[in-house]
């Protein structure tokens, strides 16, 4: 396919589920915005009934940190099509790509989740977390930074943007490597395919570990008890672009510095 399409038509897609994926990131907003409203008033008028109730604030709204549904599936699937849809665009503008620009590039996508967090500061108290209501946040005391999760959690919310921005710079990168290794853009499209397959697939286990990219995408505890399985992912990842690297240096491509 001629590269000028490609750059075309992938430039054209990209703008298009950015602006789906920030939608759906302000509409969870939005939701979440209205549940507390109802909610809190809720617990006003039942504060004698129900003393108990527990208090939620942006640490445990956010599109990050709730429930797993169709909304937020289809927010992430959004973002790892626009991982492929940045490596195709960059790759057809100019084959003279390297590998940690493609990299930070991919990463960025992790940005958007910030939005939806930003939106809820601004309408709802930025509440510690209370370690009493532990089974509501979905972060108890057999998960990995719990403590931090209650004690900082702007700090737990950073480690997971951390841990997101390294996933998406990774799949960018190596959706980069197989473009490169196999000598065609298209190829870019299999590291996401990939891992669509293991977002639809529960069950898949390496060691004991469940391995889904869902894992990634959820700071509470989809993200912090499965801390291995995203060790495991990342590390499947690397020996993969390692491969592909090899790969491309027995075929004289230069990935480094561009071709």
């Amino acid at each position: 396919m001629n590269n000028n399409i490609l750059k075309t038509t992938s430039k054209i897609i990209c703008i298009i589920t950015s602006l789906c994926a920030l939608a759906l990131s302000l509409y969870r907003s939005y939701e979440s915005i209205s549940w507390y409203k109802d909610y809190s008033h809720a617990c006003e008028l039942n504060t004698q009934r129900n003393s108990l109730a527990p208090l939620f604030s942006p640490f445990t709204l956010w599109i990050g940190g709730g429930k797993i549904d169709l909304l937020v599936k289809m927010f992430y699937i959004l973002l790892f099509i626009n991982i492929t849809l940045i490596v195709i665009y960059k790759l057809a503008s100019s084959p003279k790509q390297e590998y940690k620009k493609i990299f930070i590039l991919s990463g960025s996508v992790a940005l958007f989740p910030i939005i939806n967090l930003l939106c809820l500061f601004l309408f709802i108290p930025a509440i510690k977390p209370d370690s009493v209501y532990d089974i509501h946040y979905n972060v108890i005391s057999t998960n990995h930074f719990c403590n931090t999760f209650y004690n900082h959690p702007l700090l737990y919310c950073l480690i997971y943007f951390l841990a997101f921005f390294v996933f998406c710079g990774l799949t960018g990168g190596l959706s980069f490597l197989f473009a490169k290794a196999f000598k065609n853009i298209l190829f870019s499209v299999v590291p996401v395919f990939l891992l669509f397959v293991l977002f639809f697939e529960d069950k898949f286990e390496i060691i004991k570990y469940r391995i889904n990219p869902i894992t990634i995408f959820q700071s509470d505890v989809t993200f912090m008890e499965f801390i291995y399985s995203i060790i495991i992912e990342a590390i499947i990842i690397i020996l993969f672009s390692l491969l592909l690297f090899f790969i491309c240096t027995k075929n004289k491509i230069n990935v480094k510095e561009g071709e």
